[in-house]
């Protein structure tokens, strides 16, 4: 790297790197630094001069070099007074390719964005310094890189660490907030599977327990409401399939109740009395085109229930009268019986 370079030990290597530096001689600086590293491992100053590599690295907008040699930093030398500086070098790098900047080939032709390694680089400074202030801002970079790029199981896995790990981090109520969110856009409508659903009602509920002053509540209530809603109107649409097409107003009333109970403040909960009251007073759904030509569906009723109950245990009876004929003793004499000496068998 640059033109060779005559040092003798650390200290000089690292006045050459800064001579050449000022000088603007940014390639014999890298060279001298890099020299100090690899020839005085164990010496004080090998981290200080990956310090500066990853400095001039970034400077020239080769972040993968950067980040490289300042992670040789924290694995190598944990000591290293600078440690928290060398994190927010790092989460600096992340934050540059998470903002879309081009990382440069040998510092002089960009490249293209590459936003897989700041994820990366995000997931680094979580292990390197979970204790750090800048380890939740990392999940939450992370949870919006993978949310921009639609990977919702990274988002929700994020997230959760945050939420899990980081209770009392100013980012907590926000990533309260965007992981109920993400559940409640899984869901299309009331006919899909309502799983998300209960699961973002979990964390909006939370949320309105853990910060009942944050600014967000009246926010949060109403995408609470909203989400009841949702859920409740699954229960309803089961209630009208019952209602409408199954010609089964039982079943069609628990559905009903069921809505209510979900949400009984909710627009649902309304239609769900309004269907609940044809249903008490008897009052079927209208003949579809297809009950006109083929009649209505015919609901199973509770006495044809109870005969099948019926025509089961008479089975079981039967088969338990059949395995009753063999004796034991007869089953369990096996081919003795056929043994010199024998006694003949008993007949039957």
């Amino acid at each position: 790297m640059g033109k060779a370079l005559n040092i003798e030990n650390a200290e000089e290597g690292m006045r050459i790197g800064s001579e050449e530096y000022q000088a603007g001689n940014i390639v014999n600086a890298l060279g001298a630094y890099k020299t100090v590293y690899d020839r005085y491992t164990n010496s004080g100053l090998a981290p200080e001069a990956l310090y500066q590599m990853g400095l001039i690295y970034i400077e020239r907008h080769q972040y993968a070099p950067a980040f490289n040699s300042l992670q040789k930093i924290i694995v190598n030398y944990p000591s290293y007074p600078r440690f928290t500086e060398v994190i927010a070098l790092e989460y600096d790098i992340a934050s540059k390719l998470q903002s879309g900047n081009r990382p440069y080939c040998l510092g002089i032709i960009p490249w293209f964005k590459d936003y897989s390694s700041a994820i990366d680089y995000f997931e680094s400074i979580v292990t390197n310094a979970p204790c750090s202030i800048y380890a939740s801002m990392a999940l939450m970079n992370i949870a919006d890189l993978a949310k921009n790029h639609k990977k919702v199981e990274d988002v929700i896995d994020a997230l959760d660490r945050l939420v899990n790990w980081y209770k009392k981090s100013e980012l907590a109520p926000a990533a309260y907030i965007e992981l109920a969110d993400t559940y409640c856009n899984m869901v299309h409508g009331p006919l899909y599977d309502q799983g998300a659903t209960r699961q973002a009602i979990n964390y909006y509920n939370d949320f309105l327990l853990l910060f009942p002053k944050h600014d967000r509540v009246q926010e949060v209530e109403i995408k609470l409401a909203n989400a009841l809603d949702l859920f409740a109107r699954s229960k309803l649409a089961m209630a009208r399939f019952y209602y409408q097409d199954r010609n089964n107003l039982p079943a069609a009333a628990i559905y009903c109740n069921e809505t209510i109970t979900t949400a009984p403040n909710s627009c649902a909960a309304k239609e769900a009395c309004e269907l609940l009251k044809l249903i008490e007073q008897g009052i079927l759904a209208p003949e579809s085109i297809c009950d006109k030509i083929l009649g209505r569906y015919k609901s199973p009723s509770t006495p044809t229930y109870l005969e099948e109950s019926a025509l089961e245990q008479r089975a079981n009876e039967e088969f338990a009268l059949d395995v009753n004929e063999f004796p034991i003793q007869q089953v369990d004499r096996g081919y003795d019986e056929f043994a010199p000496g024998a006694d003949p068998a008993p007949p039957y």
